[in-house]
């Protein structure tokens, strides 16, 4: 195989597997969205036993601390291991003090890059 053919297929690789990674950061981020979109409450998003391999956006396995706003919003922090459970992604929920009801969410980006921790299998 000519260099060219063989520089040209080694490029292509890079470029289906630096797309998946993107993908799979996208839909991590799609799937938040989703969750937060549905109005539950941080107990709604809790672990459930009945599907113990579930996604859930507030298992209390994996929850690392709690604090309050100024403005009184409380904020959830999650410390979740993904795919093989070496990487772990740190997010929080943003709760509504009354109502409990999950209203945002965001990366905790001090414990790393969440384009590189925060991923689900296409």
């Amino acid at each position: 195989m000519k260099r060219t053919a063989q520089v040209a297929m080694l490029l292509c690789a890079h470029i289906v597997v630096v797309g998946a990674c993107a993908s799979m950061h996208d839909k991590f981020i799609e799937t938040m969205n989703i969750e937060v979109a549905a109005k539950k409450t941080v107990e709604q998003h809790g672990y459930d036993p009945k599907y113990p391999h579930g996604f859930f956006l507030a298992d209390e396995h994996y929850f690392a601390s709690k604090e309050r706003r100024p403005d009184g919003m409380w904020i959830y922090h999650f410390a979740f291991p993904m795919l093989t459970g070496r990487i772990i992604c740190h997010y929080h929920l943003l709760v509504a003090p009354d109502s409990q009801i999950v209203v945002g969410w965001g990366f905790d980006k001090e414990y790393g890059d969440p384009e590189k921790t925060c991923r689900i299998a296409a």
